[in-house]
């Protein structure tokens, strides 16, 4: 039986910890919004101020939000021993009850054949929706971006065999986020939680107060 590497479960504890302290914030948030939707049905309005004060909230939420996706699996941990099975970290619920998807066709990740045993579902799941071409990704701090160049191989029928990515890895290695995150970034697919936090930031455009222009 395979023994999961320690400092895994130290991280993926931490990273759960992080995400239900979010999705807390997240829970307040909306209740305010709520709150503030209800004031302004009854006729009470709501003013620039408190409009302000929780676009605020939201924007330093919506920053944390990317540091905790950032984190989500710690799969870069996991990577740095390929050959060490931690069967359960890759899929913890088990491949029989819950089987994960086979790669659409070969997959490389900057030079690195990549091995279906050794991946997780989420990762294979975003793997087959990527297409060639040009993206970009955010390092881990939210702000800087990165290039990443997909390029492919298809068969006779017009259907992938080969999907190669390449980013940049030789400076700032220690900022760079995980395979699910940069597959999120490049693919424009959020998380629970920041799904959450666009439904919010529209719910609060809906409230702003109409300005009126002095004549």
């Amino acid at each position: 039986m395979a023994i999961a590497d320690p400092k895994d479960y130290a991280v993926m504890k931490k990273t759960s910890e992080d995400t239900a302290d979010l999705r807390a914030q997240i829970a307040a948030l909306s209740s305010q919004v709520q709150l503030l939707t209800q004031s302004q049905m009854q006729g009470g309005g709501i003013t620039a101020g408190q409009l302000k004060d929780v676009l605020a909230e939201l924007v330093k939420v919506q920053a944390d939000a990317h540091l905790a996706a950032m984190r989500e699996i710690a799969e870069r941990d996991q990577r740095e021993d390929l050959n060490y099975p931690r069967i359960s970290a890759y899929n913890p619920l088990g491949d029989k009850a819950h089987p994960r998807d086979p790669f659409k066709c070969r997959m490389f990740w900057n030079g690195f054949d990549m091995d279906w045993d050794t991946t997780t579902a989420e990762e294979i799941r975003l793997l087959n929706l990527v297409e060639p071409g040009q993206y970009r990704f955010r390092r881990i701090d939210g702000r800087t971006w990165e290039q990443m160049t997909v390029t492919g191989e298809r068969n006779a029928t017009g259907a992938l065999s080969k999907l190669e990515f390449f980013f940049p890895t030789k400076e700032n290695r220690d900022t760079l986020p995980s395979m699910v995150s940069m597959l999120r970034d490049i693919l424009g697919v959020q998380t629970p939680e920041q799904q959450e936090i666009a439904r919010l930031k529209a719910e609060l455009e809906k409230l702003r107060p109409v300005e009126t222009v002095a004549h």
